[in-house]
């Protein structure tokens, strides 16, 4: 078994940000520092790694797999399998929804839709489905509760 590297993270990074067309680099330098819209990057706590990316405005952010940090080989390991997806275009769509939806009070359309390694997001959004965010996912055996959190967001619509 070979250790995992932060190069090793900054590398399977980039190829995630190259899979998914969005800048490698976290900050544009204009006079100002500015972030870089939908690019993935790494953090660091608590002794783990984390995949995150920042929001269309290059300010808001999200925690991409929503486990935390986590050591550096289990992040690697997640880091591959979500190139590998982004690569094979098996991202959400709408052939691929499970059914529950409803909508929010800024009338996005908030679904579940099934994703890869047995996986359930909870997605929202307007046009078209592949710029929706992903707000939360659940395992697959969790569908009454991924369920239930939709209705409570949605009133039950």
């Amino acid at each position: 078994m070979t250790r995992t590297t932060i190069a090793d993270l900054d590398r399977a990074v980039d190829a995630v940000n190259r899979a998914a067309g969005t800048p490698l680099e976290t900050w544009s330098v204009d006079g100002s520092l500015t972030p870089n819209a939908f690019n993935y990057h790494l953090s660091s706590a608590y002794g783990g790694y984390s995949l995150h990316q920042h929001g269309a405005s290059g300010t808001g952010g999200r925690d991409v797999f929503q486990v935390g940090h986590v050591p550096k080989r289990e992040l690697h390991g997640m880091l591959r399998a979500y190139r590998a997806g982004l690569e094979a275009g098996t991202t959400f769509g709408p052939s691929l929804s499970i059914g529950a939806a409803g909508l929010m009070a800024d009338q996005k359309l908030i679904r579940l839709e099934t994703g890869m390694m047995d996986q359930i997001m909870l997605v929202c959004g307007t046009g078209p489905v592949e710029t929706w965010d992903v707000l939360r996912v659940w395992h697959t055996s969790q569908r009454e509760e991924a369920e239930q959190y939709l209705a409570e967001l949605t009133g039950g619509s």
